[in-house]
């Protein structure tokens, strides 16, 4: 449906489309503000003003009009209007380049001052418990206490082959003929076997880990909006800056070390948000995940603890699950050579898995300490995130979080069986988004109902979102930032960053 009204300046009939009712634009004839009527047929408030009031181009535009035959036809009526050019109105004034550079710093002065101006004050600080430190410290001395013991696990088998390779070789020299071909293999047997543990062992010391390469590094100049929102935020919650943001596909947003061991003992803070994240909320859900983030930054000692303990748990689970080529390598040779030598190669394979099961008791324990401290953490920064923009605005904030990542596994299954023709996107971010919008009220009852009643376990990372939903009412903060635009308005030339980021 179309709305269709005349210019009272030129008399240009314009037709525009409901979705524009009530709004100013400008006429295509004369190049003057106009104001399009709140219903088809009704004049709008500007053309109210000028019929009581013509000027003097009104004026004479509908002299000219007037001046026009009349023709008796009744179809004439249903005639289009004269063109532009038939009626020789003024041309559209050109705008000048001096005048958009005005117009369009005006509109970004005006949305700096709506997104940097919603921030009334700071935060009150956040205390950590006694419960918290003591926590901390533990795990603090259990970091020191798991690296050694690993270490002198390593050292002992290595050790136990040396010991044997120097101490027992009067066994080489027993027996005679095929007694003695035994004897010479039991004592290489154990070198062989325990050196390929010992290698499997230093395995996860030496490889390197696997990054995901789809992210892309903002700088200031680039996007100056964001910059200046995250400084804002910052301050707010009392948390040092980012050196560092990062934009990536995740619908979720990260706070870390920007160059690992090095920057572990440095204040270099990288930054990582999802485009889907920014794409799907509006202003005040993402400062309130932001300020989250930042409440790991001001952590401090026990970021740094989390983040080393959560590295050793790394190299356990690579010694306890990974299977590589080493593997392989050494069921080829146990299953392919012979038996009279393979089964070096069978005590071998053993000596591995019983050093993979006492690394995964190690692994473990690591793990349910960690899992303690992190599930602290993240209650801490929770704190955060709701004295910044209120209990409420937190719960809300969870529902959209599962929400779009319900919706992002129903769009990866949607795409998976969606024909090849409707699988390709020039933007994949607008693609799902669209998708989310598509679910209906059952998906909705869904995610509630998984939200209510997920619990915590005692090696889950992250508390249930129904336990930090209790700990946010129990704050019962109002919050010092507010804002409903949709926190894209951050990014400049947002489908222009997606569409590099896809390429990276």
């Amino acid at each position: 449906m179309s709305i269709h009204f005349t210019c009272p300046d030129c008399g240009k009939r314009i037709r525009v489309g409901d979705n524009s009712a009530g709004k100013r634009g400008t006429c295509p004839g004369c190049g003057g503000r106009v104001q399009v009527p709140n219903t088809p047929g009704s004049p709008s408030p500007g053309q109210q003003q000028r019929v009581a009031q013509p000027s003097e181009r009104s004026v004479a535009a509908t002299k000219r009009r007037t001046a026009q035959p009349v023709s008796d036809d009744p179809a004439a009526a249903d005639l289009p209007a004269p063109s532009r050019r038939s009626q020789r109105l003024p041309k559209k004034p050109a705008l000048s380049a001096k005048s958009w550079l005005e117009s369009s710093a005006d509109r970004k002065a005006r949305l700096e001052e709506q997104v940097l101006g919603a921030f009334t004050g700071k935060i009150k600080p956040v205390r950590r418990t006694m419960l918290y430190r003591i926590g901390v410290i533990g795990v603090a001395i259990f970091v020191v206490v798991l690296p050694v013991l690993y270490v002198a696990l390593i050292g002992l088998a290595g050790w136990g082959v040396f010991w044997h390779a120097t101490e027992n070789t009067h066994i080489a020299s027993m027996g005679y003929g095929r007694g003695r071909i035994l004897a010479v293999m039991a004592y290489v047997a154990p070198i062989i076997a325990g050196s390929i543990t010992v290698l499997f062992m230093l395995k996860p010391l030496l490889a390197r880990s696997v990054r995901d390469e789809r992210r892309t590094s903002l700088n200031r100049a680039g996007q100056p909006l964001l910059f200046e929102f995250v400084d804002k935020v910052c301050d707010a919650v009392h948390a040092p800056r980012p050196s560092v943001i990062r934009v990536t596909f995740d619908v979720n947003a990260s706070a870390g070390f920007g160059n690992g061991l090095k920057g572990l003992f440095g204040s270099d803070l990288t930054l990582s948000i999802g485009l889907p994240l920014l794409a799907g909320m509006n202003l005040q859900q993402v400062a309130g995940i932001l300020a989250h983030e930042f409440g790991h930054f001001s952590q401090g000692a026990a970021m740094r603890v989390s983040w080393v303990v959560r590295s050793i748990n790394f190299w356990f689970a690579r010694v306890v699950y990974t299977r590589d080529q080493w593997d392989q390598w050494l069921v080829e040779m146990s299953e392919e050579v012979d038996i009279r030598i393979g089964w070096i190669f069978y005590v071998a394979r053993m000596a591995v898995f019983f050093s993979r099961g006492v690394l995964w008791c190690f692994m473990m324990l690591s793990h349910a300490l960690t899992c303690w401290l992190m599930r602290q953490m993240e209650y801490d920064a929770d704190r955060h995130e709701v004295r910044l923009v209120g209990s409420k605005t937190f719960e809300s904030t969870c529902l959209r979080l599962n929400w779009l990542n319900y919706g992002l596994g129903q769009f990866f299954r949607h795409k998976r069986f969606a024909p090849a023709a409707q699988s390709a996107s020039p933007n994949p971010i607008r693609e799902f988004l669209a998708y989310c919008d598509t679910l209906n009220e059952m998906d909705e009852k869904r995610v509630r109902r998984r939200m209510e009643k997920a619990k915590t376990g005692l090696l889950d990372t992250h508390p249930s979102d129904a336990d930090r939903i209790a700990s946010a009412a129990r704050e019962d903060a109002d919050g010092i930032f507010s804002g409903d635009l949709p926190a894209e308005a951050l990014i400049r030339n947002f489908d222009k960053l997606s569409l590099a980021l896809m390429r990276v």
